[in-house]
């Protein structure tokens, strides 16, 4: 923890990047006075490279941040992400900064999000959607689906990582199903793939979710020998990072059939456009990397951002501090 000396007489700078139009990016003006009015010797700024102000900044708050702009300032203290991903940082030196995220601000809204997709696939809502767009909707045209409709606690899961999200969601699953296999990344790394894909529950698995961070290792992880392997009633879930799948690979396995569908919210190309090559595909879902997405974001991270405030402010450890970021 760095040593902070006068901070609470002195005037502090806090330069964030929530300006955009979307909501889940956007600052307003409510949440600056909810801040303002509990720490009186605060003033927020606005990146601008051509505000001299941002060379005596000591705070940055949002998710822009990465080492083009670090150089415009000389005196930045911390760097505290409205998200738990930092690879914007991962080639800066921040050898005299504190970086912390918002992990746990998202790890409901995440775990709910992949009951959504489970639920959609499980209950046949992908059929019924068809069907409702074809005028078709009753029994009769809906009975040919009828050995595609499962229980959970049936239903076999697998999921790669073991971080909080991962955690979060397969406490809640074992509400629904005792049949949970969970990898973590360290076990990943210290087995060949093939080793894994071979074990037999992946040729009964009904789900398989990816929740591993974003690291080279687990580059293009998720590949054809993967698919291969997995049981062709398999649904997959990427919530994870899109780096870690071969799209490729895994559009080919959905387009012949070798897995049975997938739900897709996050993409090596993002945001998603029309060219896509997933949205021509009546088996895999698309959602535009919104699984965190909930309507009381700005309160959790508001709360989050407030008392690390405070404990930088009153030289204590900070929640969320990362130590190494590569």
């Amino acid at each position: 923890m760095l040593k902070i000396q006068n901070i609470k007489s002195k005037k502090l700078l806090i330069c964030h990047d929530f300006t955009r139009d979307l909501k889940m990016y956007k600052l307003n003006l409510s949440q600056k006075k909810l801040i303002k009015k509990n720490f009186k010797n605060i003033k927020f700024i606005d990146f601008d490279p051509k505000n001299k102000n941002l060379r005596s900044c000591e705070i940055y708050w949002g998710d822009l941040i990465d080492k083009n702009k670090l150089r415009y300032f000389k005196n930045l203290k911390w760097i505290h992400l409205g998200s738990s991903g930092f690879d914007k940082l991962k080639e800066a030196n921040l050898k005299s900064i504190i970086l912390t995220n918002s992990k746990g601000v998202m790890t409901q809204s995440v775990s709910d999000t992949i009951f959504s997709y489970i639920f959609y696939f499980s209950r046949g809502m992908n059929y019924i959607n068809k069907l409702r767009d074809e005028k078709k909707i009753n029994r009769k045209n809906f009975d040919k689906h009828f050995d595609d409709i499962k229980i959970l606690s049936e239903c076999n899961f697998i999921i790669f990582g073991n971080g909080e999200i991962s955690k979060k969601f397969s406490s809640l699953l074992k509400n629904f199903s005792n049949n949970i296999k969970i990898f973590s990344a360290k076990k990943i790394l210290n087995l060949k793939k093939e080793k894994i894909f071979k074990l037999h529950f992946f040729k009964k698995s009904d789900f398989i979710i990816n929740l591993l961070p974003s690291k080279i290792k687990f580059s293009n992880y998720f590949d054809k020998n993967f698919f291969t392997y997995i049981n062709k009633n398999s649904h997959f879930i990427n919530v994870g990072r899109g780096i870690s799948v071969n799209e490729t690979d895994l559009y080919q396995a959905l387009k012949t059939k070798k897995i049975k569908g997938a739900a897709l919210d996050v993409f090596k190309d993002e945001p998603v456009n029309s060219s896509n090559i997933f949205l021509n595909l009546n088996n895999c879902l698309v959602t535009p990397h919104i699984a965190g997405w909930f309507n009381n974001y700005w309160k959790y991270e508001t709360e989050l951002f407030q008392k690390n405030l405070r404990s930088y402010i009153n030289g204590t450890k900070l929640k969320n501090t990362i130590y190494k970021i590569n």
